[in-house]
Order: C-alpha cells, then sequence, then structure tokens
C-alpha cells in the first residue's frame, strides 16, 4: 500500500495492496457520480487511482507534489469543498495526525466520505519522516472524534502481516548484491502462501480484533457529522 519510492514496485507488498484494493472498490460505491474528491498525500502516480469513480473530479494535494502543495494539517481549502477526502499511506508519516483529520472534516462537506487508509504493523521507512503505526481500535478512536466511523477493516491478517515482514527482508536482501537477486522469486512465492493461507483465518477478517492480531494496513470508512 506505501507509495514510497523505493516501494512503487515493491514486489512483497503486492498481496497487501491487493487486499486493499478490494477494501477500496467496496467503500467506493457509496462515492456518487461527478464527486468533489481531494486526495491528500497524492503523490506522483497513485496506485490505487484507477479504483476511483471515473467522473469523480480529482485535486491531487501533497507536501512535494499534485495540483496542490502543503501539509495535511493546514488544508488551504475552504469549508465544505469536498464531497470525498481520500488518504492513503499518509498518516503514519504525521506528526500531527489528529489535526490532519479534523482539518479532512472542516473541508468535507456535512455527509461526506472520509476513506483513510494507513499501517498497522510494518517496517521503519521515512519520506521523510515515520511517526505512527495504528491498530483498529486507535484508528477508530482518531476519526471518531470528528466522523461517524462506519468501518476500519484490516487488508489482511496475522499470516499476511508475517509473510509480508518476511518478504521486506528478503527483498531489502535481493537489492544489496547480483548474487541475491533470485530471493525476489522466493518473495512472489511467500506471497502466494501468505495469501491463501490468512484467507483462510478469519481472525481479522470480521468483528473486533482477537489478542495477538495484527495487520500490515487499515482502511476506515468515515461520514462527515
Amino acid at each position: 500500500m506505501s507509495r514510497g519510492p523505493s516501494e512503487q514496485h515493491a514486489v512483497h507488498v503486492v498481496p497487501v495492496r491487493d487486499r486493499f484494493r478490494e477494501l477500496l472498490r467496496a467503500a467506493v460505491e457509496k462515492v456518487p457520480d461527478g464527486a468533489d474528491i481531494l486526495d491528500v498525500g497524492a503523490g506522483e502516480v497513485p496506485s490505487y487511482r484507477d479504483a476511483l469513480p471515473a467522473s469523480a473530479r480529482i485535486v491531487d494535494y501533497d507536501i512535494g507534489a499534485g495540483h496542490v502543495q502543503g501539509s495535511a494539517d493546514g488544508l488551504p481549502f475552504r469549508d465544505a469543498s469536498f464531497d470525498v477526502v481520500v488518504s492513503f499511506a499518509v498518516f503514519e508519516h504525521l506528526r500531527d495526525p489528529a489535526r490532519s483529520v479534523a482539518e479532512a472534516r472542516r473541508v468535507l462537506r456535512p455527509g461526506g466520505l472520509l476513506l483513510l487508509g494507513t499501517h498497522g504493523v510494518y517496517p521503519y521507512h521515512p519520506t521523510p519522516g515515520d511517526y505512527t503505526r495504528w491498530t483498529r481500535e486507535g484508528l477508530a478512536d482518531l476519526v471518531g472524534r470528528h466522523f461517524d466511523v462506519e468501518a476500519v477493516d484490516p487488508a489482511g491478517g496475522v499470516v499476511l502481516t508475517l509473510t509480508t515482514l518476511v518478504g521486506f527482508y528478503l527483498e531489502a536482501l535481493s537489492r544489496r548484491r547480483r548474487v541475491l537477486r533470485p530471493l525476489r522469486w522466493a518473495v512472489r512465492v511467500l506471497n502466494r502462501i501468505g495469501s491463501t493461507l490468512d484467507r483462510m483465518v478469519p481472525t481479522t477478517r470480521e468483528g473486533p480484533e482477537a489478542f495477538g492480531a495484527m495487520s500490515v494496513a487499515y482502511l476506515v470508512v468515515a461520514r462527515a457529522r
């Protein structure tokens, strides 16, 4: 799900990214045709853009790219300017996520939709900073201060998290020496095993997470009050 430059084509995150896109496609069914969408932290090439409605009018907003540039905790838009705010793989990099949620609420019209994706368990990856990891409960509390939270869905569970973490380090090793490049094929095999087994384990798929549960990423779906 992460969109940092070194991870844009990373192999180890493919199953999590695919799972996240499944969640996103289901959530996007709630987006009205012709919606005004603000993408906070859009980056240069949003990998999920094709999951958003083709009829939407999208404003790309990012600290270093996009139609408008700036930080997530001070959006330069008028109150009630958008129908939807999306932000993916950004909130773990924010120093003040609570203020950023409040800003998202401010620029949304009443009843507007927030689609927020961020990391649960993932290695340190500063772009430029890396400050926070989330749980389902923590995200519900953060967003619930300004929104009615409809869902906080994990993009996979324990098995997929573990295989993704192992894949991250195998892929990192494969980049260091040419002789280790075959490790990328091992990561692909690990991805397939992890994704298959994870779908057989319902621990984090429905209801509150049990003790010991974890996910690489979550998607929050919430409505502006």
